[in-house]
């Protein structure tokens, strides 16, 4: 990831809102993770797997759809997750919803975010210089 793709995470730097009708808070999700991209690609194909969902992997990019059968066609979700590496041990991922149904999309983040990302845990925190750093990798 440069410098360039960072600065155009910031939301407050997003323009998609004055070309596009529906907001893009409602279709894009990100958070940082401290795992391994590897072990996040993994975590991720395992959690939707198990949620129904259908994994397509093109390279570091993940295509997720899910197609309720119980539903006439109008419950369907399709969802790109990509990993992006900030340093070794800091990764984004970020989550953009193709079409679907939104409440499904949010549940799906949810679960993500909750499994992946920041959060504090005795075991995984480590002092250096005064700063608490979460890192389960093995960084210098």
């Amino acid at each position: 990831m440069n410098a360039f793709q960072l600065i155009a995470m910031s939301r407050s730097l997003d323009l998609s809102g004055l070309f596009e009708e529906e907001d893009a808070a409602e279709r894009k999700t990100r958070f940082t993770s401290v795992y391994p991209a590897k072990d996040i690609v993994h975590k991720i194909e395992e959690t939707v797997r198990a949620m129904g969902f259908q994994v397509q992997r093109k390279n570091s990019r993940l295509n997720l759809l899910h197609i309720d059968p119980k539903s006439k066609g109008d419950r369907h979700l399709s969802v790109a997750a990509e990993v992006f590496e900030v340093n070794p041990c800091l990764h984004v991922v970020e989550l953009r919803k193709s079409a679907g149904d939104i409440a499904q999309y949010r549940q799906l983040c949810i679960k993500l975010s909750s499994d992946l990302s920041l959060q504090k845990d005795d075991n995984m925190w480590r002092e250096k210089g005064g700063i608490t750093l979460p890192c389960p990798c093995p960084c210098p």
